[in-house]
């Protein structure tokens, strides 16, 4: 029982609780269905390239909206931009769902999912910067991975389950209709007017360069972990949607009870947390390259990289917030996301030019290491 976790968040005199309550309801919906959409691309005969081009052209598109989407969100305020997302997602993944039978262009299906993305996540971490307390902005990340992890935890199981017993399209009406539902707290939220400025020569230039390269290496181990490793388990290892579902949602579960430590501890030791996350995340993809040959190898790895993966996310996230308040900028925030997804789309590059998952973990072992230098 979670009887630690301060809920008083939740709370209606809390600026963040609204956010909280979509933010819950969003990462149910997509923890859903999000780690099938890969395996189901692949099942209707589409190569692995195919596939990381897929997700190259989502995060391109995400890099290039930050912007457009940014002073989107300064001049509408979150719910605008939150609400502006559902949308472009619905119809990705309802285009997703027809595929077979109107043979829709993977490329078009890319672009509303990056667009969807880029809506909501430059609406998130603008509005997040703004209302959370500098000093306790640790715990404020804490929390709301608490939310996203709790709310997402036995989502992909379920998601499974539904896969097992019916159809993608069945499942795609039902992550539609709970992010429809997503949107009812923004209409309780008091439009935030956000007014941190930002300047592209500053975001790109030589004072930034090495926290940009290193936004971009976090990029790239985040896709490892997320979307690379769970293809792999599931052609290698698992090869079936229950399976995979459940071996996201043990992970989840396990790590969820130490978020809330993670996220005290990184008010006030946050790069001492870091360093103890990156060490971890490289030791876990050693087991994960060399050594996962079993479901029950692929439960371990998968908690264990959970744990090392909220060590790294959670106090890394809460610098780059401080970096925001403390600058009174949103310069960093919108830097670490348009490089992160630079990340991502190197590492799809590289696994179209080599076709190597073993190569792509080798490179994991020894580049989150470079989060030593945050």
């Amino acid at each position: 029982m979670l009887h630690f976790i301060h809920f008083k968040h939740l709370a209606s005199g809390n600026p963040l609780s609204k956010l909280y309550a979509n933010m819950a309801l969003r990462s149910f919906a997509l923890s859903l269905i999000g780690i099938f959409v890969p395996v189901y691309l692949l099942s209707k005969n589409y190569s692995l390239n195919e596939v990381f081009l897929f997700f190259l052209i989502i995060a391109a598109t995400h890099a290039c909206m930050a912007i457009p989407a940014t002073r989107f969100a300064f001049r509408f305020g979150y719910s605008a931009g939150a609400l502006a997302s559902i949308p472009f997602l619905v119809a990705a993944y309802i285009f997703i769902g027809t595929i077979e039978q109107f043979h829709w262009p993977l490329f078009y299906i890319s672009l509303l999912f990056g667009i969807g993305d880029a809506l909501f996540w430059m609406a998130y971490h603008s509005d997040f910067a703004e209302c959370s307390i500098n000093e306790k902005v640790g715990e404020e990340v804490g929390y709301m991975r608490i939310v996203n992890v709790a709310a997402a935890a036995v989502a992909p199981l379920l998601g499974g389950g539904i896969l097992l017993v019916s159809n993608f399209n069945v499942l795609i009406m039902i992550v539609s209709g709970i992010l429809f539902i997503s949107t009812v707290p923004l209409f309780f939220i008091q439009k935030n007017n956000l007014h941190k400025p930002f300047s592209l020569k500053d975001i790109f230039c030589k004072e930034t360069l090495k926290n940009n390269f290193l936004y971009a290496v976090h990029g790239f181990d985040q896709g490892l972990g997320g979307i690379v490793w769970p293809i792999f388990t599931y052609l290698a290892v698992l090869h079936s949607f229950t399976l995979l579902g459940f071996s996201v949602s043990i992970s989840l579960i396990v790590s969820l009870f130490t978020i809330y430590i993670i996220g005290k501890l990184s008010n006030r030791f946050p790069k001492e947390v870091l360093h103890v996350g990156v060490l971890g995340t490289s030791l876990t993809w050693i087991a994960r390259g060399f050594l996962v040959t079993t479901s029950f190898g692929v439960y371990a790895a998968n908690i264990a990289g959970g744990l090392f993966n909220n060590l790294v996310t959670i106090p890394f996230s809460a610098l780059v917030y401080k970096s925001a308040n403390g600058h009174g900028s949103c310069n960093a925030l919108i830097a670490r996301e348009i490089c992160y997804h630079l990340g991502l789309i190197a590492l799809y590059i590289f696994l179209m030019i080599t076709t190597s998952f073993f190569a792509a973990f080798f490179i994991g072992i020894f580049l989150p290491l470079l989060l030593l230098l945050y």
